[in-house]
C-alpha cells in the first residue's frame, strides 16, 4: 500500500499544481474583468461630468459674456463654409466641437474647434493596403460678420502655415520688415492691403501670433473676417480632477473671451466696418 500511496501522492501533487495554477489564473482573470468594468464606469462618470460642465459652467460663462449667445458643444462651423474660404485643402475627413456664437459690440461671430484630415495609404510587407488619416489642421476657426461689404479680398498667412492661397490673389509686402518676416500677404489690390493692415493692426497680428502656438491665417472677404488658429489646443475643457473654483477657470475664460479680444484688437467695431 505504501508504494501505491507514493504513486498517488505524485498524482496529487501534479493535480494540486494544476489546481493552484488554474485558481490563480481564475482570480487574475476575475480581477482584470472587474477592473475593466470599473474603468468603463469611471469613463462614463467622466463623460457625464464633461456634459455637466459644458451645460452649466461653459454655457453660463458664454452667456455672461455675449449677447445672443448660443453654445452647441457637439457642433462645429459648417464644413462647407470652411471649404468655401479656400485657405486649406478640402479634407477627406473632418470633425469639430464646442461651437458657440454671439454678438459683441454689434459684431456677430461664430467659432468652434475644427479638425481637418487627409487620407493616406501605405502597403505592408505582404502588399496589403492600410488606410490612415493625418491631421493638417487641428485648432479653432473664428468667423466675424460686420456691416461694410468690401469689394477687395485680403489674406494673411503665417509663413510656417500649411494653408493655401484663397483664389487669384497677388502677393504683396507691407512696410514692416518684422511683419513681412512672419507673414505672407495676398490681396486683390495693394491699396486694400494698406487700408486694412495699418501699423496698429500689424502690431496686433504679431501679438496675436505670439500668444498662440502653431500657426494662424486671416481672410478678409466682403463683410467677413475669418481667422484660423492651427495650434492643436483643446479649448473649453475642465478636467474632473480639477476643483471648480474661480482660479481654475482662467484658461476657459480666456478661450471664451478670444472672440471679443479679436473684435477689439482688429477694431471691427470701428466706423471702417459700419454702414454710416
Amino acid at each position: 500500500m505504501e508504494e501505491k500511496l507514493k504513486k498517488y501522492e505524485q498524482e496529487r501533487l501534479l493535480m494540486y499544481d494544476k489546481y493552484k495554477k488554474y485558481r490563480l489564473i481564475g482570480f487574475l482573470t476575475l480581477i482584470i474583468l472587474i477592473g475593466i468594468i470599473f474603468l468603463i464606469l469611471a469613463s462614463n462618470i467622466k463623460s457625464k461630468y464633461d456634459n455637466f460642465v459644458k451645460a452649466n459652467v461653459i454655457d453660463g460663462l458664454i452667456k455672461e459674456m455675449y449677447e445672443e449667445a448660443n453654445y452647441q458643444p457637439n457642433n462645429m462651423i459648417n464644413i462647407n463654409y470652411i471649404n468655401s474660404l479656400g485657405i486649406y485643402q478640402k479634407p477627406d475627413r473632418w470633425s469639430g466641437e464646442d461651437y458657440f456664437s454671439g454678438k459683441y459690440k454689434g459684431i456677430s461671430f461664430a467659432c468652434s474647434e475644427v479638425k481637418l484630415q487627409e487620407r493616406r495609404e501605405r502597403r505592408d510587407s505582404k502588399g496589403n493596403v492600410q488606410v490612415y488619416y493625418v491631421d493638417y489642421f487641428n485648432g479653432r476657426f473664428y468667423s466675424f460678420v460686420f456691416e461694410t461689404e468690401f469689394k477687395e479680398r485680403l489674406q494673411i498667412m503665417e509663413k510656417r502655415a500649411n494653408g493655401k492661397v484663397s483664389g487669384r490673389l497677388t502677393k504683396f509686402e507691407t512696410e514692416s520688415i518684422e511683419f513681412n518676416k512672419k507673414f505672407k500677404t495676398y490681396a486683390t489690390d495693394q491699396h486694400y492691403v494698406f487700408y486694412q493692415l495699418t501699423p496698429v493692426i500689424q502690431l496686433n497680428l504679431l501679438q496675436f501670433e505670439s500668444i498662440h502656438r502653431g500657426t494662424i491665417q486671416a481672410l478678409y472677404d466682403k463683410n467677413r473676417l475669418d481667422i484660423a488658429v492651427n495650434d492643436s489646443q483643446n479649448t473649453l475643457h475642465l478636467d474632473i480632477k480639477t476643483p471648480l473654483i474661480k482660479e481654475n477657470l482662467t484658461k476657459v475664460i480666456h478661450d471664451i473671451q478670444m472672440p471679443a479680444a479679436i473684435i477689439n484688437e482688429f477694431n471691427l467695431d470701428s466706423d471702417k466696418f459700419k454702414n454710416l
